[in-house]
């Protein structure tokens, strides 16, 4: 489905948690991650093999050998880079590309997270965003975003195989722009996609 998997990582459990489903999730497609560590490339070749981007791009590289360690028919490469997560990894959104980044941090979350605004944005890709989940907690659903784009479509395949995994419902979301009718391509259009029956919730959100 997919000829590249790109995954998000800063270090956190959330980011460590996601790479580690996009490994399992690749399907054969190579795995690239990527850590924005921010700022402007300084132009000093000292400065960047000595400081931060350094010691970032070592961690880095830590994380993709322990992911080829379990993962050895996987290929996985990293890229440390400047910048925001935002623009790092919404430039790298295509139709043929899987973005996968962590869940919020429940303790210093807002309406707007990453997740949400990489899945946001006009002509971007499917992107995948993976809570920590402890291995004692069950995940109450699998959510997927639904616009009638070619990238919602690829996420709700990714969503109902992931729901199907979990043995979780699979809950489908379209968020209306307005009030009235939601357009066409919206959460039932998808429902003959999904094929076999499997438990199945519909939302409709208003955005203002």
């Amino acid at each position: 489905m997919f000829t590249k998997v790109i995954a998000g990582r800063d270090g956190s459990h959330e980011s460590e948690a996601a790479a580690d489903w996009a490994a399992e999730h690749s399907g054969g497609a190579p795995l690239t991650l990527v850590h924005a560590i921010g700022g402007k490339p300084t132009g000093s070749e000292y400065l960047q093999a000595s400081g931060e981007r350094s010691a970032e791009r070592t961690r880095l590289m830590d994380a993709a050998e322990r992911l080829r360690a379990s993962h050895p028919e996987l290929r996985v490469e990293t890229e440390t880079v400047h910048g925001s997560a935002i623009d790092a990894l919404g430039e790298r959104l295509a139709p043929d590309v899987l973005v996968v980044v962590g869940g919020p941090d429940h303790r210093r979350t807002t309406r707007w997270t990453l997740g949400s605004r990489l899945a946001g944005r006009h002509d971007g890709g499917t992107v995948a965003v993976i809570p920590e989940t402890p291995a004692t907690e069950r995940r109450v659903a699998v959510v997927a975003g639904v616009d009638g784009s070619q990238a919602s479509l690829a996420a709700v395949d990714v969503a109902a195989e992931e729901a199907d995994r979990l043995g979780a419902p699979l809950e489908l979301v379209h968020a209306a722009p307005g009030r009235g009718e939601p357009r066409r391509g919206g959460v039932h259009a998808v429902l003959p996609r999904l094929g076999q029956p499997r438990p199945a919730r519909t939302r409709r959100r208003r955005r203002s």
